[in-house]
């Protein structure tokens, strides 16, 4: 309720109709057997931060309760008849004296909520009934709460939605995941939209309704859940700012959607700069526009409109709030999406409690959150679906969420999309350890631009590490994955991949070396997440995290039985994944050892082609690393390049060329890989094997490279 966030995935084809009674409350019901549909209403607005949207398509057994459905909490909860405070009797309460209530555990428990307080709750169980089932599930019955922030809420409990079947709290039952499990519903997902307009909304369970959004307006938000609420549903937030002023604390940091909240929320260091900044605001009259909330230990809380003000009057001044997030805009790849809430969006009216009568600044401090969090507030302004992945120990975790504009009522003041931000690339999916059949294994880290360096960790040929260097490009879409084996596959588009590696092994002395410490490699692909695949006239099968390699192995020098004759390429198709073969053995690659280059550079400086392209480029000998451009002339586009180069002098007559292996990435994150090498017997050329790399489907990956033989002479600088 007062932290939370949410993912999605959708079901296609869902028609809505209002049909089925629960006690005299009809519930919009799915006309499907795998997706269900709670209604929403919305109560009284009270200055406490909780959302003031709720379902009465749940009961407790026998009794009646409105119930929160809250992506920010990790556990169930409701009011029972054992509490009688001022607060409690203001609210429908649970009857633990019905036939099939049991007592789990009469242990009084505190549970937090911030700054609400706390209330006691003891544990208990009973069947939780809608119209399309029955799950007896344990939950937290409240026994004691007090207080106006209890007593002004719109409902009598919370139905938890935590991120990650995981981090449900010890006790609790996960309602979700047994929908799930029990098979009343079939894709992992749940999705919202709400209407202040009318004051009603729906929660659909395993779908959405695409009536109710323009699919093609979908901002994809991937997953992080490194904050200090690991139940939360997290994503990245690149950016924050008020009118043209940006705010540092909430750059490159984290944002949750929670659907049990109302207003902004989030630590002080990242709250109090943003109320800081309105507080400075004045109107024409040089009188502050906003009064200071104080909590009752003294503590500044929010922010109230002075001398009776609300946001209409103020429009031409306030600024708006903009936020930066997101994958992929309008299904743009590569594209994150700037939303803008004017004020009249990030204000509201006090309708109870604290504050009523009064227009208030939806933004409010609270420690504990690691990022910034909201729930209706910005999700009023939006359709937003919630995606688990499912798991194959039969636990789920969050996948992607989804925005959506609205097909119908208010959307947020502003929506662009704009160039991903380089911080964007830092999580990539690409980071981490690969395996292959060979039990090798790469080691790659991603940068903020989508740089990769690594290691590769050979068991074949010479035994021993290599560097790796690299881009991550971007997907051509980005379709929603769900790794149910009853899922429908929805064919995402991979990520491309250009890897360059360079065979000198950097942790094994040069004295023990033998020539194909000389050879270079293009390893180039793409990325595909977990998945089901479809393919006609097989069974539907499930496809773990993959790197698909095509391996350009070039031989620059002559070694004996396996190349006699040089430069010699050899192609090969390597998959990667998450863990290594059953029988592979596990291996810690031993520390690099000091290398000092030998070799002479032969490849410093510009080259072109028959087609007009151009490569500048500059090696260090002291490190093997190369940097560099490279334009295209039939696009104009131009790439950052980055490289290995064999820096060790052999025996020449074996070696035939200056081994170089590129890896190149444009702005738009377009990428290429190139490996070949500049020839001992002319070194005004340099003969490259370069590889086009696209984003297909796994089903589409035979066309992902194309792989071309590229003659290329040296130009004057």
């Amino acid at each position: 309720m007062i932290l939370s966030t949410n993912i999605v995935t959708r079901a296609f084809g869902l028609i809505i109709s209002a049909s089925l009674l629960l006690g005299s409350q009809p519930i919009a019901r799915a006309q499907t057997d795998t997706v269900q549909a709670f209604n929403l209403h919305r109560g009284e607005m009270a200055n406490y931060g909780a959302t003031p949207w709720y379902t009465e398509n749940i009961s407790v057994g026998t009794s009646q309760l409105r119930f929160a459905l809250d992506s920010g909490s990790n556990f169930i909860w409701a009011t029972s008849d054992l509490c009688t405070t001022e607060a409690c009797n203001t609210h429908k309460k649970v009857n633990t004296a019905q036939l099939d209530f049991t007592w789990v555990n009469t242990t009084t428990v505190k549970r937090s909520f911030g700054p609400w307080g706390s209330m006691n709750t003891w544990t208990g169980m009973v069947p939780f009934e809608t119209p399309f089932t029955s799950i007896d599930i344990p939950f937290f019955a409240s026994v004691e709460y007090s207080g106006e922030k209890f007593q002004y809420l719109a409902w009598e409990g919370g139905v938890g939605f935590p991120s990650s079947s995981d981090a449900v709290a010890d006790g609790s039952g996960f309602y979700f995941h047994s929908l799930y499990e029990s098979g009343a519903i079939v894709e992992p997902t749940f999705s919202v939209v709400t209407y202040p307009e009318t004051g009603e909304g729906t929660f659909f369970l395993g779908g959405d309704d695409p009536a109710q959004y323009d699919e093609s307006s979908e901002i994809e938000l991937q997953p992080n859940r490194t904050g200090e609420g690991k139940y939360l549903w997290g994503t990245d937030l690149y950016a924050a700012q008020l009118g043209d002023t940006l705010l540092p604390s909430l750059t490159n940091s984290r944002f949750y959607l929670d659907t049990g909240s109302s207003v902004f929320k989030g630590d002080s260091v990242y709250l109090i700069p943003v109320m800081t900044h309105l507080y400075d605001i004045r109107d024409a009259a040089n009188e502050r526009i906003f009064e200071k909330i104080y909590d009752t230990e003294g503590r500044w809380i929010g922010l109230v409109y002075a001398n009776g003000g609300d946001p209409t009057k103020h429009a031409a001044i306030l600024p708006d709030f903009t936020l930066t997030m997101g994958q992929s805009c309008e299904m743009q790849a590569g594209q994150a999406a700037k939303i803008s809430l004017n004020a009249q969006q990030y204000s509201y009216y006090v309708e109870e409690g604290d504050q009523q009568g009064q227009w208030v600044v939806a933004f409010t401090p609270l420690d504990g959150v690691g990022g910034l969090l909201v729930g209706s507030t910005f999700m009023d302004l939006m359709y937003t679906t919630f995606n688990y992945v499912a798991e194959e120990n039969g636990g789920l975790t969050q996948g992607n969420m989804y925005l959506y504009q609205k097909a119908t009522g208010t959307g947020p003041s502003a929506l662009s999309c704009i160039p991903l931000p380089e911080t964007a690339m830092a999580n990539s999916p690409v980071t981490g350890t690969w395996y292959n059949s060979y039990c090798s294994q790469m080691n790659l880290a991603v940068n903020s631009s989508g740089e990769i360096k690594g290691v590769y960790t050979s068991h074949t040929g010479s035994t021993g590490s290599s560097n790796i260097v690299g881009w991550v490009g971007a997907a051509k879409s980005n379709a929603k994955v769900n790794t149910s084996i009853n899922a429908t596959p929805v064919n995402p588009n991979g990520i491309p991949v250009a890897l360059g590696i360079q065979w000198r092994l950097i942790n094994q002395p040069i004295s023990d070396m033998d020539d194909s410490w000389h050879w270079v490699s293009t390893f180039s692909g793409q990325y595909h997440p977990a998945q089901i695949i479809s393919v006609k006239g097989q069974d539907n099968y499930l496809l773990p995290e993959t790197l698909e390699i095509l391996n350009g192995l070039l031989a620059t020098a002559k070694v004996l039985g396996l190349a006699d004759t040089a430069p010699k390429m050899w192609p090969q198709t390597l998959e990667f994944h998450r863990t290594p073969p059953s029988y592979c053995q596990p291996v810690s690659p031993p520390d690099p050892v000091p290398f000092s280059a030998t070799a002479e550079d032969f490849v410093t400086g510009l080259w072109s082609n028959p087609d007009g392209d151009v490569l500048h480029l500059k090696a260090d000998m002291e490190t093997g690393r190369i940097t560099g451009s490279y334009t295209a002339k039939a696009t104009g586009d131009e790439y950052q390049v980055t490289g290995l180069i064999d820096a060790i002098k052999g025996d020449l007559p074996n070696i035939v060329e200056q081994g170089v292996a590129l890896t190149m990435s444009s702005k738009t994150k377009f990428v290429l890989s190139m490996a070949g090498g500049v020839l001992f017997s002319d070194s005004a050329t340099m003969i490259m094997w370069e590889d086009k790399l696209t984003s297909t489907t796994w089903t589409d990956r035979f066309v992902a490279s194309t792989f071309d033989k590229v003659i290329w002479t040296r130009q004057s600088d």
